[in-house]
């Protein structure tokens, strides 16, 4: 075993590099996701239709993107795709700045904004990640990527919060743009993206013949299940917030969970091989069910600490297991190099259909109920997650 992590700590130039992509998206996430639905809750008249909407727009956005971006990834430059993403971050991050607290009337704007950046970076880091780390270092990469976004994450929610909290939010967005400039400059010293593909993409074509595979089969269906489960952390954030009501603590407590999810995360890295896969998630799930009838139960503030941790923990280890087998899958003979533009592209598009499904349903309840069925509703997006965390235990056999 010692042998092992010792022969995993020896990082190449581009893979030294592709950590620093995922640390950065980790602290961009966090800002323009956790906080700024914070940010939509403490500014908008309606929180649960405001932050809703929101979502429905960034869904959507990313789907259409995705559809339409799929031949320039295929036969563009990557790293170019890459730097129209952070382009598009800082343009989003210097309107929230400019507009102060106005830019929450603003959330379908938001939304769509978010939406283009986040399909962009995620189309382009994906092909990078696939091109650039080897199917044998794959658990080691997705764990370690993880759990360094993680420990990043640990300092930087606490100054995010204290700042958002004494100042002002729209002066904190200043700080990502010197952010951006250093990732600039790792996509200029990354090697070049090996990509000799001439043909157009062919969306269509490709999921009507991956649907005769059962892998695919399969697949498509996970993400669509995966994607309906996706307000599981929108909601997490949002009970924190309702009940502690300031950024501060809601910075606390993601760093008291990301500690835990980098822990883990890195013991998956470096400890797990693929026969793990099966055991992890099922212990997961077990601990994710548990935390979630103590939330049932009774709603206080014990209750909602331990469901948003087991949460962070549970979904970060489900989604290493989900990361290592979908990068994998497209290193077979299920997907060829031609086909890898489209692989990522039909997975969103069926992931989106859940998205929306989830998402709705959340709007409704916030239209009708408020936080009343909050908890059942949780209940439900849990089990889908656990479901889809099983079927991507299960492709990992064709790998």
């Amino acid at each position: 075993m010692r042998e092992k992590i010792l022969s995993f700590s020896k990082l190449t130039k581009d893979e030294c590099i592709m950590l620093g992509f995922s640390a950065c998206h980790g602290i961009s996430s966090l800002f323009l996701d956790t906080f700024v639905i914070s940010f939509l809750m403490h500014n908008a008249v309606n929180e649960f239709i405001s932050v809703s909407v929101y979502k429905l727009f960034f869904y959507f956005t990313i789907m259409l993107t995705f559809v339409l971006m799929t031949n320039w990834c295929k036969r563009g430059n990557i790293k170019f795709v890459f730097s129209t993403h952070l382009l598009v971050q800082m343009f989003f991050v210097i309107f929230i700045a400019i507009c102060g607290n106005q830019a929450a009337n603003w959330f379908l704007l938001l939304g769509v904004l978010y939406g283009i950046d986040d399909s962009l970076r995620s189309m382009a880091s994906q092909q990078m990640v696939i091109d650039k780390i080897r199917a044998k270092r794959m658990v080691f990469y997705c764990g370690t990527s993880t759990a360094i976004t993680n420990i990043i994450k640990i300092v930087v929610p606490v100054i995010l919060g204290a700042l958002i909290t004494i100042t002002s939010f729209q002066e904190v967005a200043w700080i990502l743009i010197a952010m951006h400039m250093i990732e600039f400059y790792m996509l200029f010293i990354l090697s070049p993206i090996n990509q000799r593909v001439q043909q157009c993409a062919d969306l269509t074509g490709f999921m009507k013949k991956s649907l005769k595979v059962p892998c695919m089969r399969k697949l498509f269906a996970a993400e669509a299940i995966r994607g309906f489960a996706f307000p599981l952390e929108t909601l997490g954030v949002m009970y924190i917030v309702s009940v502690f009501h300031t950024d501060m603590n809601l910075g606390i407590w993601t760093t008291v969970f990301a500690i835990c999810a980098a822990s883990a995360t890195w013991l998956f890295g470096h400890l797990c091989t693929k026969r793990d896969f099966k055991w992890i998630v099922e212990m997961c799930s077990l601990l994710l069910i548990g935390a979630i009838a103590s939330l049932v139960i009774d709603v206080n503030y014990f209750s909602i600490v331990i469901y948003t941790g087991a949460l962070t923990v549970c979904i970060a280890l489900m989604d290493q297991v989900l990361s290592v087998n979908v990068l994998n899958l497209a290193k077979t003979e299920l997907v060829t190099q031609n086909d890898r533009a489209e692989y990522i592209a039909s997975r969103q598009v069926t992931s989106f259909i859940g998205r929306w499904i989830g998402i709705v349903g959340m709007l409704y309840m916030g239209i009708f109920s408020g936080y009343a069925l909050l908890p059942y509703f949780i209940i439900i997006l849990a089990i889908a997650r656990i479901i889809a965390a099983m079927m991507y235990v299960h492709i990992g056999k064709y790998i």
